[in-house]
């Protein structure tokens, strides 16, 4: 899957969840299990309204 993909499903699966459960949820997306905890706390913190946050570049690494 390439990064536009990802953020695509992730999208797709939050407003799946969303519907038929009514939990809003956020999406954390990192090449690692680690980076993919952290972008879910920053995702929960910063971007409440799109909540997915993919980290794919090094600077939204060093800045979350």
């Amino acid at each position: 899957m390439n990064d536009h993909d990802l953020e695509k499903t992730a999208t797709g699966l939050r407003k799946r969840i969303l519907q038929y459960t009514g939990v809003p949820v956020c999406i954390g997306i990192g090449a690692a299990k680690t980076l993919a905890k952290i972008a879910n706390k920053t995702v929960k913190k910063q971007c409440p309204q799109t909540s997915v946050f993919y980290m794919d570049t090094p600077d939204k690494i060093e800045t979350s």
